[in-house]
């Protein structure tokens, strides 16, 4: 008998890699079932069936067939397990809905963060009474705002209202929540709750509470942010600009605890346990719990899991000592996450570690090949470096709009150097902190933290960026040039290189259709929150932000987000409607840390003095009082500002409003028909009485679409 048949000429068959993909397909085809888009889930479960037929083809010897029915019902089975898993954390997760009613609830402080207006606080083993009482299986983000004093393991009391969270957020689904294990968000200012007792701390906080004081005492502010962050994954200490700097230069991941941290302590343990000459099997069992209990000191946060269990499934594969195989090891990693996480799947940071992963193991010896002129390792360096890159593009083109151009050289620079700084202040860390000489154990690491970040501070990376790229379904285009010009498949060079060109052709047309297409549209973008509602509209020549309200406290932050995510920079107009409770000067200035500003209009009387304050502080912004009735712009042909309360324009032939979101106010003076409008109070009577085709509101409520709930609505005027 044949080792290789037909089939196994053309792929290198891995049973892990295809138990794998069966699981993945699962998984996906009952996402697609369960938000109603029975067509693609339709067309997935064929394709799957196909495949598997296909699979049978090329066999004719009998033994050969069996064994091909047998693994023909591992797929199915685990194809079915896929969609089951899924379909269990959904439903668990919508069962938990408490209908946003009134509780008294009491819980544990379990992790603590600094916003713009107070503190987030993350709260789990939580009691509640009111409409339903009994012990929450989901975790509360509270956001306090105020003066708080709250640590982690406090056990506070309050009484305000559980605003469930949705399964969809942001018109995607809300992955990262659901991972997290939250479920339910609250406001309360500080003198809303009462403290219970303190110090109910577990393990896991003792450890993190330790490496958080022992920085603190041994480094400056600057280098502490940046220590504690790529130590442990908290980056909310970091000053913004320093962090958008790491993120420009495509290096922020190392303070994202995943394959390279975790990557980092196994082979230091592992050199340890060498020298030991520990058992492989103990060794493994050994760096494996050591790595969890790394993963608890984090946090348990959904990146630090998934490259522990991916890197305690290459320990386990190893022990027998034979030849490594980087896609089975992949893939049966893969298989470990989604069984125990099927959620996991649309987690961007799975998809990155998985995408980057896999593109080494597939793409860096042949790009090596191409370097042999150089010196062995840096060569397979750069074909390690080189080809993560490229795996990576399409998930960060997806998932944040744009990408860094010079993340290879930086990558390629930078890590070996982290490698050594994470864990050389690690153990300064603990060893500083244990015998109480912080400041002598982390005097070295202070300033080389210090040179770390001199070096991203120097220099603009954000000109290395590039965003705009639409790439949508082409992906699998992408995916499928990267497949079939790897190893996996078992072509001959000139059909191979054939099969790439046309391939690449496809991709590249497609894009680019896509993205001109997009860049010559007209999209409307809805913030809405109790503090900030906003609607940023943009136009291939210009941007207009319509800001409905803000409150008296009140965050930018995803205001920020939606400028990174969308690749907007500059607002030409900004438009403030009546409902600004906070100082226009105040206001504008922490709008300009999210996008430059050009020309700005606020409704009611002038304010002379305000204007020239501005004027004096950042004179390129062009600020005045708007009466009633002036054309705005004339890209978005803004009509007039009904008493201030609205913005009326056109795209194209259609009418379009943005209304201040202000509870009970009439706006009975708008008399035409409106293709799409915005607003915030009473948003279903005002929708339903102007009978508008597309109606967002700023608010969460019984209308299908909102900027809150959903988080930021999107639309593209066709």
């Amino acid at each position: 008998m044949k080792k290789l048949e037909n089939f196994d000429k053309i792929i290198n068959f891995r049973l892990a890699l295809f138990v794998a993909l069966s699981l993945i397909v699962g998984i996906v085809a009952t996402y697609f079932f369960i938000f109603k888009n029975y067509v693609v889930a339709t067309v997935l479960g064929v394709v799957f069936l196909a495949c598997i037929a296909a699979y049978f083809l090329p066999y004719k010897n009998q033994g050969s067939i069996k064994s091909k029915v047998v693994f023909s019902v591992v797929f199915v089975v685990v194809f079915a397990i896929g969609g089951v898993l899924f379909n269990f954390v959904i439903k668990d997760y919508q069962r938990a809905d408490l209908g946003g009613h009134t509780y008294t609830v009491s819980a544990r402080v379990a992790d603590t963060q600094q916003t713009d207006v107070g503190v987030r606080l993350l709260l789990d083993k939580a009691n509640i009474k009111g409409n339903r009482t009994g012990k929450l299986k989901y975790k509360i983000y509270a956001y306090l705002y105020g003066d708080s004093q709250l640590k982690v393991g406090d056990k506070i009391q309050f009484r305000t209202s559980l605003v469930d969270k949705d399964i969809i957020y942001e018109n995607k689904l809300n992955v990262y929540d659901i991972l997290n294990g939250v479920k339910y968000t609250a406001e309360l200012t500080s003198d809303e709750y009462t403290l219970i007792s303190s110090g109910h701390l577990t393990l896991f906080d003792q450890v993190n509470g330790f490496l958080k004081n022992t920085l603190r005492q041994g480094l400056d502010e600057n280098e502490f942010s940046v220590a504690y962050a790529l130590l442990t994954g908290h980056d909310e200490f970091m000053d913004f600009s320093l962090l958008n700097n790491f993120r420009s230069a495509g290096v922020a991941h190392i303070f994202a605890v995943s394959g390279l941290h975790i990557g980092f302590i196994a082979m230091a343990l592992g050199f340890v346990f060498d020298k030991l000459k520990i058992n492989r099997l103990i060794k493994a069992i050994m760096i494996t719990a050591a790595l969890f209990f790394y993963s608890g000191v984090c946090g348990f946060t959904a990146s630090s899991v998934r490259a522990t269990i991916m890197c305690a499934s290459a320990l386990f594969l190893a022990i027998k000592g034979r030849r490594y195989d980087g896609i089975t090891s992949i893939s049966i990693s893969a298989l470990a996450v989604l069984l125990i996480s099927p959620m996991q799947l649309f987690h961007v940071g799975f998809q990155l570690s998985f995408s980057v992963v896999l593109g080494m193991s597939l793409l860096s010896k042949p790009i090596a090949k191409a370097f042999k002129f150089l010196p062995e390792k840096l060569a397979n360096s750069l074909g390690a470096v080189i080809a993560a890159q490229i795996a990576g593009i399409p998930v960060c083109l997806i998932a944040f709009g744009r990408f860094s151009t010079i993340a290879i050289v930086a990558n390629l620079i930078f890590i070996p150097f982290v490698s050594i700084i994470f864990i050389g202040l690690l153990i300064c860390t603990i060893l500083g902190g244990i015998f109480g000489i912080a400041n002598v154990a982390l005097f070295i690491p202070n300033y080389v933290l210090k040179f770390v970040n001199m070096c991203i501070s120097a220099f603009d990376y954000q000109i290395f960026m590039v965003g705009g790229i639409v790439i949508g379904a082409f992906a699998i285009v992408y995916a499928l040039f990267f497949i079939i010009s790897s190893e996996l498949i078992n072509l001959k060079k000139r059909i191979k290189a054939i099969t790439c060109t046309l391939l690449a052709v496809v991709f590249v047309f497609g894009c680019t259709t896509l993205t001109v297409k997009d860049a010559n549209s007209i999209n409307a973008f809805v913030i809405g929150s109790n503090n900030v509602c906003a609607t940023l509209l943009t136009s291939p020549s210009e941007n207009v932000m319509v800001i409905s309200s803000v409150n008296h406290i009140y965050s930018i932050g995803r205001l920020k987000k939606l400028s990174e995510s969308k690749g907007v920079s500059k607002i030409n107009t900004v438009i403030i409607l009546d409902g600004l409770f906070v100082d226009e000067q105040v206001f504008l200035t922490k709008l300009r840390t999210a996008f430059d500003l050009e020309k700005v209009y606020y409704y009611g009387e002038r304010k002379s003095q305000m204007e020239e304050i501005v004027e004096q502080s950042f004179n390129e912004v062009d600020l005045c009082s708007a009466k009633d009735g002036i054309a705005l712009t004339e890209i978005f042909s803004f009509e007039y500002a009904l008493e201030g309360k609205a913005a009326v324009f056109k795209v194209g032939d259609k009418k379009c409003a943005v209304l201040a979101n202000i509870d009970g106010q009439s706006f009975a003076g708008l008399n035409e028909n409106y293709y799409f409008m915005v607003c915030g109070g009473q948003a279903d009577v005002v929708l339903n009485y102007y009978g508008v085709k597309v109606g967002v509101g700023y608010r969460a409520h019984s209308y299908h679409n909102d900027g809150e709930k959903q988080g930021t609505f999107s639309y593209q005027f066709n």
